[in-house]
């Protein structure tokens, strides 16, 4: 799910603008900035490896 706050406004991150239509030029440049960078990187979303540690347990033991 996408995500977009104002941060000096709403430090907390209460409320998700990302469907904001003030927001919706913004949105759209983050959006074709991170495509940039995952082809430019090589990073794209379907070749990542995912951490199988991530998917079957938390990182540390006492967090539950």
């Amino acid at each position: 799910m996408a995500e977009l706050y104002n941060v000096m406004e709403d430090p907390k991150e209460l409320n998700n603008l990302i469907h904001d239509r003030q927001y919706a030029s913004a949105v759209k440049k983050l959006q074709k900035e991170l495509d940039r960078l995952l082809k430019d990187t090589g990073a794209l979303p379907d070749q990542m490896s995912m951490d199988s540690g991530i998917q079957t347990e938390l990182p540390e033991k006492f967090i539950c």
